[in-house]
């Protein structure tokens, strides 16, 4: 299994823009957090996985200071919310985002991520960060 962490937080995949003429773009911000995930997977030094693919990945954001009493504890507010529903990013952008950037680097294509899972969570120690797993799926 290859693990992958990015510490900050966690970003999805931007609409492509169309400037003059027609012309299509990616997003400056969408180029920078997917040679995010580049530099990470080039850091893990891992070979690629050639075969089906399984893909989960986490998205740990930081609750709102609002879900907090003045002493730390969790508010009833922030008690009312066990999962950041109304958070960005939208899980399907986050892995889009990823699945893009890991093409013909991490496996051949991305047709060969056959399995893939996302969640977003409340990051427990107020990190924000992302988590990526990849492993060959076999049998």
């Amino acid at each position: 299994m290859i693990r992958l962490e990015l510490t900050g937080r966690p970003e999805g995949k931007g609409r492509p823009r169309f400037g003059k003429g027609g012309r299509v773009f990616t997003p400056n911000a969408t180029k920078l957090a997917e040679g995010r995930v580049i530099d990470a997977w080039n850091d893990a030094d891992q070979p690629r996985i050639d075969g089906p693919v399984r893909l989960r990945l986490r998205l740990e954001v930081a609750r709102p200071r609002g879900h907090y009493t003045t002493k730390g504890a969790l508010s009833a507010a922030g008690s009312r919310l066990p999962l950041p529903t109304g958070k960005k990013p939208d899980v399907d952008n986050a892995l889009k985002l990823v699945m893009d950037a890991l093409n013909r680097r991490a496996y051949r294509d991305d047709v060969d991520v056959v399995e893939a899972s996302v969640v977003r969570v409340w990051a427990l120690d107020g990190w924000e960060r992302t988590l990526i797993e990849l492993e060959e799926v076999t049998g």
